[in-house]
């Protein structure tokens, strides 16, 4: 179908030579495009990787499709590649196999190779597409000192790797810009619906917390407080490797994650969530996301009923405290004020008792039946709590006049 022009095994034979043992960042000009091949120890390092752009599209065709005659011939991947046994194809994640002749996955390479940090990945070579020049590796800065304006047009960092998942970010802006975004997408990619069942049975909130922000962090270091006007959000994507959905914004997939001011994430239940459960049809998944919903509903109506408690102590005191000074110094315009406030309070404090009770009962026997039910029931308990304690604030501000 496509053929090899000759005029291009002759830019590679010139401009490749040494590459098997250097990968040199010269630029390899085809008739179809410009490309560069480097190790991938440098690929994985911002300090020394010029920007690696999308592959010329006959080279790409040859690289990730496995029709005999259609992809790369031994004296091409030689040219491009040495004697190396893969080559990566602009990323991490797509390598091509020299034996097999076709594009094998990063979890093909890793029971051979282990973990990045394990070396064995370092002389790799990596294809990437050239523009017109490569770009100047910058000055050598030790990362302790390197800010995000460092990563100018780098687009995507890998956050973490584990057998049939990577997770990682879209760098759509460069340096402060992302990082004072009030959306951060972290997009979990899966091989299959158990990794992602297996991500969520693990409490995709801890995996954030743990796993993922301190990678942020590396790069952002004034996350989750970067954003002048709010905290930012985490917005947490799973998305299958196969099949990819062509614009994240429109992706029903996911969850949003806020954090507190102790650095804890907490579920969002917000339109996002919502999207989710209604799109999602994998029941072990719901299934995960219904036991953190349930675990952090019992820690709210916990704190909550504990809270509650202390009001409705605090105005029934209030309350007999202008009754003793009614009594004791007559009934005047303020202490009647006062004790209409106290007597408000407390009938909007007993009141937010009755959803909040409500609220733990169908806590008990959580589904996604009930998720709108308790949702509707905290609604209305913190509406009454509202109006309790701003008439307790007016009564108590009226005894410190008397």
């Amino acid at each position: 179908m496509f053929r090899w022009h000759r005029q291009l095994l002759l830019n590679l034979m010139a401009a490749v030579v040494g590459i098997s043992s250097a990968h040199a960042q010269d630029i390899i000009t085809t008739e179809y495009g410009n490309v560069f091949v480097i190790p991938f120890k440098q690929y994985l390092d911002p300090d020394k990787r010029p920007s690696c752009s999308t592959l010329p599209g006959v080279i790409s065709y040859k690289a990730f499709q496995s029709q005999d005659n259609h992809n790369f011939t031994a004296e091409e991947y030689r040219q491009l590649a040495g004697d190396a046994p893969y080559m990566g194809l602009r990323g991490h994640n797509s390598w091509y196999d020299r034996d097999q002749r076709k594009m094998v996955s990063w979890d093909d390479l890793f029971p051979v190779y282990g973990d990045f940090s394990s070396g064995k990945w370092d002389d790799l070579p990596v294809l990437c597409g050239a523009r017109d020049q490569p770009k100047p590796n910058p000055a050598a800065v030790s990362r302790a000192k390197k800010s995000v304006d460092d990563y100018p047009e780098f687009t995507d960092y890998v956050l973490h790797r584990a057998p049939g998942l990577v997770t990682h970010s879209h760098f759509y802006s460069a340096g402060k810009a992302w990082c004072q975004h009030a959306y951060v997408s972290v997009i979990a990619e899966y091989e299959n619906d158990q990794v992602k069942s297996s991500l969520l049975a693990a409490n995709p909130a801890a995996y954030l917390q743990n796993t993922i922000i301190p990678k942020i962090k590396q790069i952002c270091p004034d996350f989750p407080n970067a954003n002048p006007h709010s905290k930012q959000l985490l917005v947490l994507k799973f998305r299958p490797e196969e099949g990819r959905i062509a614009d994240e914004r429109i992706n029903p997939d996911k969850l949003n994650f806020k954090i507190d001011d102790a650095g804890h994430l907490k579920l969002v239940r917000d339109t996002a969530y919502r999207n989710w459960l209604t799109y999602n049809d994998n029941p072990d998944a719901r299934e995960a996301i219904s036991n953190i919903v349930e675990a952090e509903n019992k820690r709210v109506l916990a704190r909550e009923s504990d809270w509650l408690e202390l009001y409705i102590t605090a105005a029934d005191i209030g309350l007999n405290l202008a009754y003793s000074h009614r009594d004791i110094h007559g009934d005047g315009k303020r202490v009647r004020r006062q004790i209409d406030y106290y007597e408000y309070a407390l009938e909007q404090l007993q009141k937010a008792s009755k959803p909040l009770e409500q609220a733990v009962t169908a806590n008990q026997a959580l589904s996604l039946t009930t998720f709108d039910e308790v949702d509707a029931l905290l609604k209305a308990y913190f509406s009454d709590k509202s109006r309790g304690q701003s008439a307790m604030k007016r009564a108590e501000s009226l005894s410190t006049k008397q």
